[in-house]
């Protein structure tokens, strides 16, 4: 595995931002996660120390793709992959003057077992008046600025009976699309997603995590297309957001013994699948790391 800070340019512009990104290589047979890591795996971060004046954006995560795993899905990379930053720059920093800029990384690698992993990181570039020059990294830039989903259309978003219905003001080239929620436990990752091409739009109905959370009230994600989107210039992946409407059915109210069947049903199943998760090596650690992050 490895890892550091990369530039597309050789220098900065004081007072334009410059493009960095956390560079990960991951070796064959592993990956990491994507922002939202499915349904287990942690999301990569980075921690900035930077000169004053200096300010790190979010990371731009291109989009990923799912990583089944037994009965769960996880979304995120293999091979490499760029985790995208812009650094605002100040204005009155010197001509010539070199900055520091230093990151902590942190990110869970994955195969038949997950090994959390972080590394201490730094990029030093100087700062120049002339036009920036591209590094050995521009391909590698332009790429994943690609993969990073462009502004979606109109959309709207109802959850009912158990599913939610997403619909956007623009069709893809073929029904292969798949949804990736930003909130984590909202869909059931695992299930297939049914798609309709009808008139001018598209429709993704996915289920619902089972139990289900409680609904945000905007759906916000990504709808990535295989064949991509001919509206946005053959983009895969388009950024969606939508108002939700419509909730989940009540819950059934029958006899007291039928209730209390039902929560003993409930409670035996979820026992059962908790023990099967914890039996699967690469979900162990998983379960701890978070415990961790709950506890600090």
């Amino acid at each position: 595995m490895e890892a550091e800070l990369v530039s597309r340019d050789g220098h900065f512009v004081p007072g334009k931002p410059v493009e960095t990104a956390l560079r990960l290589k991951i070796k064959p047979h592993w990956h990491t996660y994507w922002r939202n890591p499915g349904d287990s795996g942690l999301p990569t971060k980075l921690d900035w120390q930077l000169p004053d004046g200096f300010r790190a954006g979010n990371i731009d995560w291109p989009y990923p793709k799912r990583l089944p795993l037994g009965p769960l899905m996880n979304f995120g990379y293999e091979g490499e992959v760029l985790h995208l930053v812009k650094i605002e720059t100040p204005h009155a920093w010197p001509a010539g003057k070199k900055a520091e800029f230093r990151a902590k990384a942190e990110w869970l690698v994955c195969s038949d077992v997950c090994i959390p992993e972080s590394a201490e990181l730094s990029l030093t570039l100087p700062a120049s008046s002339e036009s920036p020059k591209r590094t050995q990294f521009e391909t590698a830039f332009a790429d994943a600025n690609a993969a990073l989903p462009a502004a979606g259309p109109g959309a709207k978003a109802e959850a009912l009976s158990g599913k939610l219905r997403l619909a956007v003001e623009t069709r893809a080239n073929k029904p292969a699309i798949l949804f990736y929620p930003y909130a984590e436990g909202l869909i059931a990752n695992a299930v297939t997603q049914a798609v309709d091409l009808s008139g001018s739009g598209t429709v993704v109905t996915v289920a619902l995590a089972e139990p289900p959370m409680e609904l945000p009230k905007d759906i916000r994600g990504i709808l990535v297309a295989e064949q991509g989107w001919p509206q946005f210039g053959g983009r895969r992946a388009i950024e969606v957001s939508a108002s939700l409407s419509g909730s989940l059915p009540a819950a059934n109210t029958g006899s007291g013994n039928a209730e209390n069947l039902g929560l003993t049903a409930a409670i035996l199943l979820g026992l059962a699948g908790g023990l099967l998760l914890n039996l699967m090596p690469c979900v162990f650690p998983v379960l701890g790391i978070k415990l961790m992050q709950f506890a600090n």
